[in-house]
């Protein structure tokens, strides 16, 4: 029988009728194609390894392995039945342990060492001498240094996180809980929202992913049914992930020590931009010091509304669960931003055109839908990006929520680009989100932050698409875990420019552009609460390297205990009893000692976005330098190194620092 899975080269994955047993086949294929190319690396004699024999043969496995290894995984995540689900995850997890072997195979360190150590290996330049290096490091990170029988406990550790880590994010995605509400407790939600939840004995069914929690934090006026919600939304997979959590700390730490790190934030963060845990701490101990003033002036101005809108002066605190509430008050209020009314300016499909507009102005794309695409739902689609009558990759948009999907928003990269002997290798990639669905009476309509979110996205979609790095250990977002955040953050800049929103901020039933009085008002409220959001990330950072660098669970604090004392420390908002946060904080498992990056990354976007504010948004030259010296670059040149080559100077945290009004 032919799977979908491994489908001929330069044909797309047909996923329209996937069977669990075809996840796990295709698996076992792959996995044996790259045991056979590893005995192939073996053989060759001493002296005999060269780049093509050796670096590069190792680098067309790994594609061979993450081909399959990125659509599993995609429908670990995504596919609507819960047989393929686990199939999937299943196979995810041998997909990681033959990762974990790899990564101490003494004879593929032997024969890489070899080459690198040659007079041929020392000769390489660019691109290639990187990737070299870097391997063999990795190599080395990995406990090849260590005795054998260490090495052998060192595997079964990573399995072991593996597992958990699966494990984790898991009973994360696959959660349920809501809340059962009569009509007085849903007063101040829009007429659609309550429609869409509407059970038949007249009550409505609340449930805690994004699309229900967000909109009701915001506008419900039941301040007792917005804090029963949040209660629920903070103890998302606490019945589970506690101990998971626990377990996976206490074997990250283990790992480190094995290799001989301090913590493994030190070890995580050596092939980071940052390079040591004290530049991170630095970094967060300097922001929380620069935000201080704004974050007691934006909670002072969400307690002065709370003290309008209750006729209370006696208020002295804002509570866990009313920051959002009051927040759209204030936006309302003082701006007059009602964001009901800007939402009817963001229909998704005229948001992708937008999109699509942008992209090709800066970059010359344009974008074809496939009108039957070979998908996983009804609902997903699947398009392709040209330039220059040249296919450059493809994409699939998964965008709206259904039970057992991954309840984020996230790029998927499923084939990373990459050099062969037919030419460029096409990337595919998946855009998974959690956007309302249309109904009959309206189509689906964005608030503002979700359109962020969207093109957020979309930037890290394009790091993938435009890549034109030769190898695929390079390619698109395969870069430094805290500069990958970058492109996707910096492309956000676009939802919020009054020449890029003209393109496709239009009224869903008049068609009328997103007026410019109502555009200065949301501009103008842009920087409310931007230092409570900033601190919050701060703290989120924070937890993350506290967990991470030296802390031993059941040694004295428990996580709970640490989550505890930093939001009390470094927030406004008091830690609310009873609640679990750290549970669902899914980054835990994919940004280990790394979530500082969303801030660190944020740093360098908005400086390259400085020069795109001083020379035009849509300047064609500029575009050109961020395709060519960023985004096309992937890893195969130190990130720094592309930041200075655009800016033409060292990067500055002035741009970051004024887009928070500091």
């Amino acid at each position: 029988m032919e799977n979908p899975l491994l489908p001929p080269p330069g044909q797309d994955f047909d996923l329209r009728t996937l069977l669990p047993e075809q996840v796990g086949r295709a698996v076992e294929l792959s996995l044996d194609c790259a045991r056979a190319g590893l005995e192939q690396i073996y053989r060759l004699p001493e002296g005999a390894h060269d780049f093509e024999n050796t670096a590069l043969a190792l680098d067309e496995l790994h594609d061979q392995l993450d081909r399959v290894a990125g659509v599993v995984y995609l429908a670990a995540y995504t596919h609507p039945e819960e047989a393929v689900r686990k199939a999937a995850r299943k196979s995810v997890q041998l997909l990681n342990q033959f990762g974990n072997e790899l990564g101490l195979d003494e004879r593929l360190y032997k024969a890489l060492k070899a080459f690198a150590t040659s007079p041929q290996g020392q000769a390489l330049e660019g691109p290639r001498r990187k990737f070299v290096d870097e391997s063999v490091r990795e190599f080395e990170r990995n406990g090849l240094a260590l005795p054998p029988e260490q090495r052998e406990e060192l595997k079964r550790l990573k399995d072991r996180l593996s597992e958990l880590g699966l494990a984790f994010s898991s009973n994360i995605s696959e959660y349920q809980d809501s809340l059962e509400l009569d009509e007085a407790e849903l007063e101040g939600l829009p007429q659609d929202y309550k429609d869409e939840r509407r059970l038949p004995d007249g009550r409505y069914r609340v449930d805690i992913s994004y699309p229900s929690y967000r909109p009701f934090m915001r506008y419900a006026r039941s301040g007792d049914a917005r804090e029963r919600l949040y209660r629920k939304f903070l103890n998302r997979a606490a019945d589970k992930n506690p101990e998971v959590l626990d377990e996976i700390i206490r074997l990250r730490g283990q790992l480190a020590q094995m290799l001989g790190y301090r913590s493994f934030a030190e070890y995580k963060l050596e092939n980071k931009m940052a390079k040591t845990p004290e530049q991170v701490w630095k970094f967060e101990r300097e922001l929380a010091q620069k935000l201080a003033p704004k974050v007691r002036a934006d909670y002072q101005e969400l307690l002065e509304i709370k003290r309008q809108h209750l006729g209370d002066d006696s208020q002295h605190a804002i509570l866990n669960w009313e920051s959002a509430f009051y927040a759209n008050l204030l936006e309302e209020r003082k701006y007059q931003v009602d964001a009901e009314q800007v939402k009817e300016y963001f229909e998704l499909d005229n948001c992708l055109e937008g999109i699509f507009a942008v992209s090709g102005r800066l970059f010359g794309l344009r974008f074809r839908e496939l009108p039957e695409p070979p998908v996983w739902h009804p609902e997903v689609r699947l398009f392709e990006a040209w330039r220059d009558e040249q296919k450059v990759g493809s994409f699939y948009l998964d965008l709206f929520p259904r039970e057992g999907k991954y309840n984020h928003a996230a790029m998927f990269s499923v084939v990373n680009g990459r050099q062969t002997a037919r030419g460029y290798q096409q990337p595919l990639a998946a855009l998974v989100c959690n956007f309302p669905k249309p109904s009959a009476e309206k189509p689906s309509l964005l608030p503002h932050g979700e359109v962020e979110t969207l093109f957020h996205e979309f930037g890290h979609l394009l790091h993938g698409l435009l890549t034109r790095a030769e190898l695929q250990a390079q390619s698109g977002t395969s870069v430094a875990r805290d500069y990958v955040e970058t492109p996707s953050q910096l492309f956000e800049n676009w939802a919020w420019e009054y020449e890029s929103l003209r393109l496709f901020a239009k009224h869903y039933r008049t068609g009328e552009v997103l007026p410019k009085a109502l555009y200065d008002k949301m501009l103008a409220a842009k920087k409310v609460g931007s230092g409570l959001h900033a601190i919050q990330q701060v703290f989120y950072g924070t937890l993350d390297m506290s967990l991470h660098d030296g802390f031993a669970p059941g040694q004295g604090e428990r996580v709970s205990d640490v989550v505890r004392r930093l939001q009390n420390e470094l927030t406004p908002y008091p830690y609310v009893e009873g609640t679990c946060f750290e549970a669902g904080f899914g980054h835990l498992q994919g940004y280990a000692a790394g979530y500082y990056g969303y801030l660190w990354a944020l740093v360098y976007s908005e400086d390259i976005f400085s020069v795109f504010r001083r020379q035009g948004v849509f300047d064609a030259d500029l575009g050109a330098a961020l395709r060519d010296k960023i985004l096309a670059a992937g890893s195969s040149r130190p990130e720094i190194e592309q930041v200075r080559d655009f800016l033409g100077r060292e990067p500055s945290p002035e741009a970051f620092l004024e887009g928070l009004g500091i």
